[in-house]
């Protein structure tokens, strides 16, 4: 058998994510070639990204095998070096032009009859020999492009095809893509609607955005939006718009980095720390850590307090005082010498903050509050604090209050609804993981302030079901994302207004909303995920789930393939009554959890149900902040596997740029698709010419390739694909 060689044909498709073996004589026992590592390093200076892809494979045969290898390249690349390795080897390749690409494409198409090679219509191809490949042996491909990108108004947008055209069932075991930016004009803002990206802004002009996985199911094209402006406070738009529909737009403003310190925004700030006799050992130590944390963090300008509380509440001094380095060391000793023990008065101890800030718009006033518990002492209604809450904490210069619940017992409808209403974020950490680094994080993102009070005119352009509802503060390194629709085209002015320093400030930038355009497809799902999470978050809060909110959170998870507590079982069902059913009884698990985690009794929940609804609240949290694409795939693919798993094969859900398929019958079918429109379908035979015509849209292309059975909506059409 080592003698043996296969001649083999390797398609390695889009950037080499995916390979699949095509062995003209197979052995008997013949082993696919296996995908082990993949690697993306680009720079970007200016305009021009320079690229290098090196993707690993491995022969896992026991014997010799050969064959050619193709590798689909974006159509604008300027191809600089390829190389295959072998065995130290290197073995020389040819560029094809997208034409004779589409050919052999086709070829292949029909040869597999595999449909998602469709999505490389209108690329470019590389091909090389492959021979021979040692029995239990590496091979290793290296090809280094260049692409200029397109400078729209200041925004770059860099796209990787990143997807695994042939369905693969084994994951990449090791996945990383490196992105270093360095630009001669400012670089205001970094965003990746597609992946979860880190981004560390190095300086004003330069930054590093990387990503990481294993065993990683590629799905989708990675792509960076990058928005470079000079102005002091830089906005950028992406927008997404069919034919015949409203558009989905996302806005991004981000301050420049190095903002002089007199044009930063003043903060008083007060740090409340629960030392009740839950929190004793471990806990009241990383308490303290975080505390000295914050401390450590506070600038010249600012002024602090600590506020302490068990059974009483106690303060480091009377009132605000200056973040002196004597002030810091005193206030770190008082920290080190709290101990935990007594019971729990919530109310007490947030009065006595909010009592400390005086109404100066020139300053921002802040509250963290640290808690294990619910209050046990005092008031402990839960609503009767939070109505003294409002009471004391009203008006354009209220506090904005950050939680941190800590452990299984706290109550989240409570602190969601204190950090929701008073402009604030809420965070729950688990008995495994440290308050300090929860804490710390968030002291980081606040320290310096840039606006406050924000608001957003479109001018004359029509926009709706704008989120987040309320505009968050924007700091010194952070960016605000909003997500919304719109209806009219053209040019338009928006204008942004906060207040700095206790000054009004403005800027007002000319953007334009386009009639068409389809580049950006990961933006209507990242806009329904907002929604949804807003939809879900009124219910925790109200503690009431009406029908008409039900339903539209059914819909808009089936729309756009979402997952939710109340979808993940239902998006692949036709049955609307049992959806129905379903998604009710949804909701009352959901609003018991509420009240067993507190609700208006103030009784503690049981741990594991605290912690259900503490993880659900956990998940609201980054829906709302910015979960990608790849995060709410992964959630859906997840959905997909449990409903399999439980018996049900007939059930799946592709999700394709702005759409979602549905397996129904044995049909992919597009959620935008109405049965009632089934006498409109253009019937169309899978590999037919009339096929391969629609194919040569490169955008139905990409639809074309969910599979052999179909029906999809594209351009007011609607199309039947049947084998």
């Amino acid at each position: 058998m080592n003698n043996r060689r296969a001649i083999i044909t390797f398609v390695v498709a889009t950037l080499a994510i995916a390979c699949q073996v095509i062995p003209r004589d197979p052995p008997e026992r013949f082993g696919t070639i296996v995908h082990k590592r993949f690697e993306v390093s680009v720079t970007v200076r200016d305009q021009v990204a320079d690229v290098t892809v090196r993707p690993t494979f491995h022969n896992p045969n026991s014997f010799v095998v050969e064959g050619t290898y193709f590798l689909a390249l974006p159509a604008d690349a300027q191809v600089q070096d390829f190389k295959l390795l072998i065995g130290g080897k290197e073995f020389e390749a040819e560029l094809l032009d997208a034409q004779k690409a589409r050919q052999i494409y086709q070829q292949i198409v029909q040869k597999q009859r595999d449909p998602a090679l469709l999505e490389l219509v209108g690329t470019q191809m590389l091909k090389a020999s492959v021979a021979p490949v040692p029995p239990n042996s590496d091979f290793d491909v290296v090809v280094n492009y260049t692409s200029l990108l397109k400078d729209e108004a200041g925004l770059l947008s860099l796209d990787i095809p990143f997807t695994n055209q042939f369905g693969a069932d084994y994951p990449v075991p090791q996945v990383s893509v490196s992105v270093d930016i360095e630009s001669r004009r400012a670089i205001k803002s970094i965003y990746s609607p597609t992946h979860a990206v880190e981004i560390v802004k190095q300086s004003d002009r330069a930054a590093r955005v990387r990503y990481q996985a294993t065993n990683y199911s590629p799905r989708k094209r990675f792509q960076l939006a990058i928005h470079r402006s000079d102005d002091e406070v830089g906005l950028s738009m992406l927008t997404f718009r069919q034919p015949g529909e409203d558009g989905f737009f996302a806005l991004l403003a981000s301050p420049k980095v190095e903002v002089e310190k007199a044009k930063l925004l003043p903060k008083d700030v007060v740090f409340v720390l629960d030392r009740s006799g839950s929190m004793a050992g471990e806990k009241i130590q990383q308490g303290r850590e975080a505390l000295a944390t914050f401390i450590a963090s506070l600038n010249e300008q600012d002024r602090f307090n600590i506020v302490d509380f068990s059974s009483e509440a106690c303060r480091f001094e009377s009132g605000l005082v200056e973040a002196t380095r004597e002030s810091r060391a005193r206030a770190t000793r008082y920290a080190e010498a709290l101990k935990a023990a007594g019971s729990t008065h919530i109310d007490e101890a947030l009065a006595m903050a909010l009592e400390m800030f005086p109404k100066d718009p020139a300053r921002m006033p802040m509250v963290l509050f640290v808690t294990d518990g619910l209050p046990t002492v005092g008031e402990q209604r839960l609503d009767k604090i939070l109505e003294n809450v409002r009471a004391k904490n009203a008006g354009a210069t209220a506090a904005r209050v950050f939680v941190f619940g800590v452990g299984h017992d706290v109550n989240t409808q409570f602190l969601d609804r204190l950090a929701e209403e008073h402009r604030g974020a809420r965070d729950y950490v688990a008995p495994e993981e440290k308050i300090e680094a929860k804490v710390s994080g968030l002291i980081q993102k606040v320290s310096n302030p840039i606006l406050s009070s924000m608001a957003l005119d479109f001018g004359g352009l029509q926009v709706q079901e704008l989120y987040p509802k309320v505009l968050p503060d924007l700091f010194q390194g952070s960016q605000l994302v909003m997500f919304g629709r719109y209806r009219g085209t053209g040019p338009a002015k928006v204008t942004l207004k906060g207040a700095a320093g206790g000054t009004e400030r403005s800027f007002t930038y000319d953007v334009f909303f386009p009639e068409r355009e389809t580049r950006q497809e990961a933006l209507p799902r990242l806009w329904a995920s907002r929604k949804i999470a807003f939809l879900m978050d009124g219910i925790r809060l109200g503690g009431t789930a009406p029908q008409e909110v039900v339903d539209e959170i059914v819909a808009l998870g089936k729309r756009y393939g979402i997952v939710t507590p109340y979808t993940s079982f239902l998006i692949t069902e036709d049955n609307v009554v049992g959806m129905r059913r379903e998604a009710e009884r949804g909701f009352n698990d959901m609003a018991g959890r509420a009240k067993d985690s507190g609700g208006a009794s103030g009784v503690p929940a049981a741990p594991a149900e605290s912690t259900l609804a503490q993880a659900e609240s956990k998940k609201l949290q980054e829906l709302r902040k910015g979960a990608s694409t790849d995060d709410l795939e992964e959630a859906l693919e997840a959905a997909t596997e449990r409903a399999r798993r439980q018996g049900r094969p007939d059930v799946g859900v592709k999700v394709v740029g702005a759409k979602t398929f549905f397996l129904r019958n044995g049909i992919w079918t597009d959620s935008a698709y109405d049965e009632k429109d089934i006498e409109k379908a253009i019937t169309v035979t899978y590999l037919s010419d009339e096929y391969f015509k629609l194919a040569e849209d490169a955008a139905l292309a990409k639809l074309l390739s969910v599979g052999e059975s179909l029906i999809v909506v594209f351009e007011g059409k609607i199309y039947r694909i049947v084998k």
